[in-house]
């Protein structure tokens, strides 16, 4: 006797199923729950443009999760936002820029910004540098010597 339900179907569910609870997971092992516990959006989220930007989050854990990441900044903020689709139950984060400490360092031929933040000392988020360096711009700042700059 065969099923009449099809396949496509539940396959369907048990996506859904097993790929909400493990993109929980990864929030949770690599650090962007600790970031969203402290620096939360609860605001508007409209920087006036937008990068995108191949992202490595680092938490306590020998462990780091690569996705992309849109970046944005303004002068008060820094701006951290995944695909919602892609990876649910990663908030939008809105982080002040005095909390920022930004290490730039070349790895192989790409420069890359490692960005670390106050509240969170054991989590790191590395960044390709040109996107750091014009969202420091976008927020007032200048880019000299590998740190951003920021008018006092």
């Amino acid at each position: 006797m065969t099923s009449h339900f099809p396949h496509y179907v539940l396959m369907m569910i048990v996506v859904v199923i097993l790929y909400f609870p493990m993109c929980w997971l990864m929030a949770s092992i690599s650090g962007w729950r600790r970031l969203a516990s402290s620096y939360h959006n609860d605001g508007p989220f409209d920087p006036a443009d937008w990068m995108v930007s191949r992202a490595y989050i680092r938490g306590a854990l020998p462990f780091h999760s690569k996705f992309k990441l849109r970046v944005g900044a303004d002068r008060q903020y820094l701006y951290l936002r995944t695909w919602p689709f892609s990876f649910p139950g990663h908030p939008e984060l809105r982080v002040p820029w005095p909390e920022v400490s930004i290490a730039e360092a070349k790895v192989g031929f790409w420069r890359r910004c490692t960005v670390r933040f106050r509240e969170c000392s054991g989590v790191s988020i590395q960044l390709n540098a040109a996107t750091v360096e014009r969202a420091v711009n976008q927020a007032g700042g200048q880019w000299k010597d590998g740190q951003p700059q920021f008018p006092t």
